[in-house]
């Protein structure tokens, strides 16, 4: 019998010191060529470094952009050796991100596994020859860089095949040639063209994803329990467990993600508003990780993620099925082919949430077409149950696992104690029933150590659980099930591992009754054989134990390893470790006591490795590799004895948590900082406890609950107060997203008199914007304060309301408030005063003062009404206003039709989410125009209390170019890179909240403006002399499309031979053809692949008219046309 923890794979290596000093030489360019190959061998430890923060961002960025350099090489240089070409799809430097190798074929050849497997091998084997011949000798194991070679789904005829090979490989390829093609179309948002998504393959990916997340989501699961298993026993590897389960809560998250980006896709592509995130946990999460990436800041958002796994993939379902209901609805010729489609969703759904999603079709598209939905879903579950389930992967032959619990380290088979008295008690004649059940009764007893503390358990409760061991209720007695024995909390030891205990067929089937009673004697001696050899002699066991003991280690000489420790805190006076009441002094915290000549301090233990090693070696005299064992024990005290120093403040700073004082708590938490390194903790969860690091579950907390603090300070418009949350949240988790916040809030509260706020923000309409202007000083400018009239008035039985018209004059934060004097009491209304609705009221109670605020009102006529509660008397009214200072866009722009003319290069500025009896303004259009051809870009900065997203739309507005709208954000940025002259939309659309923004369209030109005229015809080809050069411009879109070709009439004096040279930009790849003078025959062309430079070659041609063609392959940019005769 053999006993095998459980582990999942995956994890090649730790973090070790090598590695770490090895990533930061890289990261500096000062690295040798063996530290380059030993990270770029070991690129999925560093990711999840990165994911943990053990690696600081900075250094993770210029390590993955080394590695990603090294890696497109040898990737391109390995398709390429196969006869295939390489395209890669664009890699942001996010922790766990993997490499996709998109191969495409070429000359009509179809990619084959074979191929692939090819292209693998010779990966490998170009990595190997790389690093050889600079001097390195490479591992034997294979280079594992998350690196897969999928073909294009269009180019192979064995998609399935080279699929399932990818995954057995412990790749992530997408199954299915739609889901393919639908992420090379969402993948094209940015700047590339808007691709078309057809249904059948959306139905595809929606498949995929909700299968890659839920597999994600097990595999987090998974991680999780092996990392509660694995701390006590290795900290340091519980720690790489739980990073590579937050890589997969966050893998998960993203699949989720994607769903939401294919029906947003899909509603643009029928020219619906998307649906943009909400406000709950989940939306807020997810948004989190989109804009953040995965690492220590999104941790709990990817938790969150997990948790609700099926939550989210239930709200993407039904966001995709009302989709396809409105598609369906406005397409009726379509609609069986919808139809077939939202069946295909819901068969996926428990039955309620099938019947509500049925329910919302009938009420939204019509009962016919939700019957119709129903009778497929019907038939597509009818034939899920006809075909046949695939069996689970059989076990090893004569085999089968039976999993159970071991208690701690010490535990050899549930529980060493346990063993031992079972084979004490074995008696002649036991069968394997007898034993196993006498192993799991004293494992029960003793096993667990419940039999050594029997004082310390319950009676009842040990009775009761040992009734059902005898009555064979033992779940351990049926196979794969785990053992409830340690899962009983007053019977478990505090910390257990799962393991699988792998059994001969012939005990199952004997415990499990399954064959007849001669059989269990067979079954009995290979069981009792297995036992005895996996144990063999108690004595060599009880050996084991004694020999730290032997070599001279005694267990109380761990108090003497840490007063060593400490000696060297004091200077020459020294120090000692102390624990207890009055070791406590004035400064500093930590268990360590440091003599100075005028006062005493304390000090964390320090936890250097060397220091540790000599101390230790110092006490026991002996090598600490002697006794390896003893060494890390008494080493895992030190971060024990530091935080029981501290114990006392981490409780304050948790009640601080839980009293919502988050400032103090920062305060509170940073002189304690240094102490809880290494200290790990228990956290409550939903799904049981989680150990983390103390500190940075303390300092995400802190600054997570800052930050949020930070953000509703800016709602509400209190720039100080949300500058200062921001600042604490900076002192215990520096973060450089939340670094820009503070920076950008301190440069807008720098602006306070009123009048040079306005001049500064009317100065931003004017000037143009240059690079590297502030931008948020010119034109994000604090609100002023305008006061506004006071009104007054009186109450009493006969007057019981009084309303007062109000103007606002601008928009901005509204307050108004009353008081009465007498024994009036009164409620207050603020009013529409066109449409009477109320916007706000403050009634509760009775009361003699009221105050209510509106905080994003347009200008307009309002009404203000006092209402008499009890009482009479008079009343004073003071409205107060805090008018915005940034100039307004100009109104009426809610739509393309009335689009507001901006300059280019020049800073706009405009205001969203007031509300008036009209509605709220939820958005603005503009539009630009561009007087040459090149790339634009756009950047939209917004107030913090404004979240908005952004789109730029063709001349005719109903074609999206680029759009920035993922996530809750209040900076986008638009760009595209081969548009022509001519008028562009800007489409900017609130996300939620309320404020100012600025707009910036920047143009980066090419060409001059002799280029510009059109010459893409043979009847258009523009004139040209051989001996001369000429430029041209190919790829850039306007209203008519995409110029794609150019035409050249070339004339020749005399007879010779003929050069035409075409060189290019590097973005544009391009193609020439020289054809004779009637146009319609090629007399020379270069074509074969994509290259920005051609030549064409000709001798012996006759004088006359020849026609150049220069057609675009990819691409956008400018070229230079070059012509040579050689006269004979």
């Amino acid at each position: 019998m053999a006993l095998v923890l459980f582990t999942l794979c995956g994890v090649a290596q730790a973090w070790t010191p090598g590695l770490k000093t090895a990533a930061q030489m890289v990261a500096q360019g000062t690295a040798t060529p063996h530290q380059e190959m030993l990270v770029f061998f070991s690129n999925r430890e560093v990711n999840l470094a990165a994911v943990w923060r053990e690696l600081p961002i900075d250094q993770y960025n210029a390590v993955q952009e080394h590695f990603h350099a090294l890696n497109r090489q040898f990737s391109r240089q390995a398709v390429e050796n196969a006869g295939f070409r390489a395209e890669f799809g664009g890699r942001g430097f996010n922790p766990g991100t993997d490499t996709d190798v998109n191969v495409l074929a070429t000359g009509g050849r179809r990619i084959t596994l074979e191929d692939i497997q090819r292209i693998e091998a010779e990966y490998q084997r170009v990595i190997r020859e790389h690093f050889g011949r600079q001097g390195v000798r490479t591992p034997v194991e294979r280079f594992d860089t998350d690196t897969d070679f999928m073909p294009h789904p269009n180019h192979t005829d064995q998609f399935d095949q080279i699929v399932r090979h990818i995954n057995q490989r412990g790749g992530t390829a997408y199954a299915t040639p739609g889901a393919v093609r639908t992420q090379m179309a969402l993948a094209q948002g940015a700047p590339g063209d808007f691709i078309p998504i057809s249904i059948n393959d959306a139905m595809d990916f929606s498949a995929e994803m909700r299968r890659l997340s839920q597999a994600s989501d097990r595999s987090a699961n998974a991680w999780l329990r092996e990392a509660e298993a694995m701390q006590p026993v290795n900290p340091r590897r519980a720690e790489l467990f739980r990073a590579q389960a937050q890589l997969a809560e966050s893998q998960s998250a993203k699949y989720i993600s994607r769903q939401f980006s294919l029906d947003n896709h899909l509603r643009l592509q029928h020219d619906l508003n998307p649906v943009p995130l909400g406000d709950t946990g989940l939306d807020q999460a997810l948004s989190r990780l989109h804009d953040m990436g995965r690492g220590v800041a999104t941790a709990r958002d990817a938790a969150a993620v997990r948790a609700m796994n099926r939550h989210g993939l239930q709200r993407a379902s039904d966001q995709l099925v009302d989709t396809f209901g409105t598609l369906a609805r406005l397409n009726p010729t379509q609609g069986g082919q919808f139809s077939r489609a939202i069946a295909q969703e819901i068969s996926r759904m428990s039955p309620s949430k099938a019947g509500e999603a049925i329910g919302r079709l009938e009420r939204s598209v019509g009962g016919d077409f939700a019957q119709s939905v129903a009778r497929e879903t019907r038939r597509l579950h009818a034939t899920r149950r006809i075909e046949a389930v695939p069996n689970a992967a059989p076990p090893p032959r004569g085999v089968s696992a039976v999993r159970i619990m071991m208690a701690g380290v010490s535990g050899y088979f549930m529980g060493r104690e346990g063993v031992y008295h079972a084979l004490d008690q074995t008696e002649a004649d036991d069968t394997a029933f007898d034993f196993f059940m006498r192993v799991y009764q004293n494992a029960a007893w003793y096993g667990t150590g419940v039999g050594h503390a029997y004082e310390e358990a319950e009676r009842a409760e040990i009775q009761r659980f040992m009734r059902e061991v005898e009555r064979g209720n033992d779940p351990s007695l049926t196979r794969h099930v785990s053992a409830t024995l340690l899962q009983i909390p007053y019977l478990m030891a505090r910390d257990s591992v799962t393991g699988i205990l792998y059994l001969p067929d012939a005990i199952v089937e004997a415990i499990t009754g399954t064959k007849e009673a001669e059989a269990r004697e067979q079954a009995s001696k290979e069981f009792l054989a297995e036992i005895r050899r996996l144990v063999r002699h108690r004595e060599q066991i009880d050996e084991a134990f004694a020999h730290a003991e032997a070599m001279g280690v005694r267990p109380e000489d761990s108090d003497r390893f840490l007063d060593c420790l400490c000696n060297q805190c004091g200077g020459m006076l020294g120090g000692y470790f102390c624990v207890g009441s009055g070791c406590r002094r004035p400064m500093g915290s930590g268990p360590c006591v440091c003599k100075g000549p005028l006062n005493t301090w304390n000090t964390p233990i320090p936890s250097g490795t060397e220091d540790s090693l000599g101390c230790f070696n110092a006490i026991t005299r002996r090598n600490h590799q002697e006794a390896q064992a003893v060494f890390d024990s008494w080493q895992a005290r030190i971060p024990k004895e530091n935080y029981k120093s501290v114990e006392a403040d981490v409780e304050e700073v948790k009640w601080l948590l839980e009293q919502g004082d988050f400032e103090q708590a920062a305060r509170s938490y940073q002189p304690i900082a240094p102490v809880l390194a290494g200290v790990v903790d228990a956290i409550a969860t939903d799904d049981g406890v989680m150990h983390t690091p103390l500190d940075r579950h303390l300092e995400g907390r802190i600054a997570g609950e800052l930050i949020n603090q930070a953000r509703d300070h800016q709602a509400r418009q209190e720039y100080q107060q949300a500058l200062d949350a921001y600042q604490a949240a900076l002192s215990v988790w520096p973060d450089d997203e939340v670094k820009a916040r503070a920076a950008r809030l301190e440069r807008y509260l720098a602006v306070q008199d009123p009048q040079e706020a306005a001049s500064r923000a009317e100065a931003a309409r004017v000037a143009p914007g240059q690079p590297g202007d502030d931008r948020e000083g010119m034109a994000l400018t604090p609100p002023r304060e305008q006061a506004m009239a006071i009104e007054r008035g009186s109450l009493d039985g006969q007057q019981r309301e009084q309303a007062h018209e109000l103007r606002v004059e601008g928009h901005g934060h509204l307050t108004v408030e009353v008081q009465a004097d007498g024994d009036l009491q009164l409620a207050l209304q603020l009013r529409h005063a066109e449409g009477a609705d109320v916007l706000t009221q403050d009634r509760h109670g009775r009361r003699d003062s009221r105050r209510v605020e509106q905080p994003d009102l347009a200008p307009g006529l309002y009404e203000v009404r006092v209402l008499r509660q009890s009482g009479e008397g008079d009343y004073v009214l003071t409205p107060q206003l805090r008018r915005v200072s940034i100039p307004n866009d100009r109104e009426p722009n809610d739509s393309a039709e009335q689009a507001q003319s901006i300059p280019v290069n020049q800073v706009s500025t405009g205001l969203l989410g007031y509300r008036n009896h009209e509605g709220r303004d939820t958005e603005d259009w503009y539009q630009v125009t561009l007087p040459a051809h090149g790339r634009l870009t756009v950047d939209i900065e917004a107030e913090e209390a404004l979240r908005l997203a952004a789109q730029l739309r063709d001349e005719a507005s109903t074609g999206v170019l680029h759009q920035d709208h993922h996530g809750r954000r209040s900076q986008r940025q638009l760009e595209r890179a081969d548009l022509a002259p001519g008028t562009y939309h800007v489409r900017i659309m609130r996300h939620e909240g309320h404020g100012g923004y600025t707009l910036l369209p920047r143009l980066d030109a090419v060409g001059e403006a002799g280029e510009l005229a059109r010459h893409d015809s043979m009847e258009l080809a523009r004139p040209i002399e051989a001996g001369h050069e000429v430029t041209g411009l190919l790829g850039y879109r306007d209203a008519t499309g995409r110029d794609t070709e150019d035409w050249f009439r070339l004339t020749l004096p005399t007879s010779g031979q003929l050069f035409v040279y075409v060189r290019a930009d590097e973005d544009l790849q391009l193609a020439a053809q020289l054809r004779d003078a009637g146009g319609s025959r090629n007399l020379a062309e270069d074509h074969h692949g994509r290259e920005s430079r051609r030549r064409l070659e000709l001798g012996d041609l006759e004088p006359g008219t020849y026609y150049l063609r220069v057609y675009r392959q990819a691409g956008q940019g400018s070229y230079r046309l070059t012509t040579r005769l050689h006269a004979r």
